[in-house]
Parts: structure tokens; C-alpha cells; sequence
């Protein structure tokens, strides 16, 4: 602000600006939190037991003026961004073997050449690493929606001024910079 504004002029509009964040944060967490919804909801991740979207709603909330979303259980990051799983063995239990084939199928890396109801047996089995790709649903939701949030939050400035101080010609610019 310029030198020449008065101290209270200016003590005035960031007031006025404080209450029309704490307005907009409303609607800009709620905006954010509904499009993390539909990722969760079958857009990126399919909903199974809802763990994860209640743990998001749960843990995320509007503190000392920011947004914030967070996710605890381990596997909400392990999904936003990959994941390696190890190989591992896998041993029979309850018999001397494991079987496949007859009137199951065979496992995909079996041998194509099977007879009709042709069964293996195996002591054990070697599942080998795999890399599971990521399926972010938080960060997209936070991008696709900045426009909207600025654009709220514009409005909200500009409603909040006209409203308090209706004799000042106020325009609102916001932009991402």
C-alpha cells in the first residue's frame, strides 16, 4: 500500500480482508473435499470398505488460516504415489503342496500347454516384485480445482467489501501466480 493511506484505512481493510478468507475457506475446503470425494469414489480409486475417504474427511480441516488435507492411514500416500511390493514365497499350509489345474485354471505364468484337467503340484511358489503405479486422487483434486477456489475467493472479497465499505469502488483481481 501506497505511504500516503492512513494507518486506520489500512487497519480497516485487512480487516475486512480476514473476514472474507475466513468466509472463503469455508467454501474453498468444502469445493476441494468434495472433488477428493469423487476420486475416491470410482474417478481414480474404486470405494471398497470407504476407510480412506472417512480418514481424508476426518483429518482434514481449516487451521490458523490454511487448508489443510491430510491422509494417516499408510496406504492413501502408497496410492497418491506408487508403490513397490518384494517378492515373496508362498508355502502350502494345510496340505504337502499346492495344486492348480484340472478343472481350475492354471496360474498365468503356467505352462500354455496344458491337457484338459491336467493338474500341477508345487511345494511352493515364488510371486515376484511388482511395481504398482500411482492412482493420485489428492493432488488432482487440488489442481482441478484452484480456478474455482480463486474465483471464490474473489467473489467473496469483492461481496465482503461491497457489503462493509459500500462507498469504496473496489475491484478484486486474484490470480495464481
Amino acid at each position: 500500500m501506497s505511504k500516503n493511506v492512513a494507518p486506520k484505512t489500512v487497519a480497516i481493510v485487512q480487516k475486512i480482508i480476514d473476514e472474507a478468507v475466513v468466509e472463503w475457506q469455508k467454501t474453498a475446503f468444502l469445493t476441494i473435499m468434495n472433488e477428493i470425494k469423487m476420486n475416491l469414489t470410482g474417478r481414480v480409486l474404486k470405494r471398497d470398505s470407504g476407510t480412506l475417504i472417512q480418514n481424508v474427511s476426518a483429518m482434514s480441516r481449516i487451521f490458523n488460516n490454511v487448508i489443510e488435507i491430510s491422509v494417516t492411514v499408510p496406504y492413501g500416500e502408497a496410492w497418491e504415489k506408487g508403490w513397490a511390493r518384494k517378492s515373496y514365497f508362498i508355502k502350502p499350509v494345510k496340505a504337502k503342496a499346492l495344486a492348480w489345474g484340472g478343472s481350475r485354471p492354471a496360474p498365468p505364468r503356467a505352462n500354455k500347454t496344458l491337457k484338459p484337467n491336467q493338474k500341477f503340484f508345487s511345494k511352493g511358489h515364488l510371486i515376484p516384485p511388482r511395481w504398482f503405479k500411482a492412482r493420485p486422487f489428492l493432488e488432482p483434486a487440488i489442481n482441478s480445482t484452484s480456478d474455482e477456489v480463486l474465483s471464490q475467493l474473489q467473489q467473496q472479497l469483492q461481496t465482503t467489501f461491497d457489503q462493509r465499505v459500500p462507498q469504496w469502488k473496489i475491484t478484486i483481481d486474484a490470480r495464481i501466480i
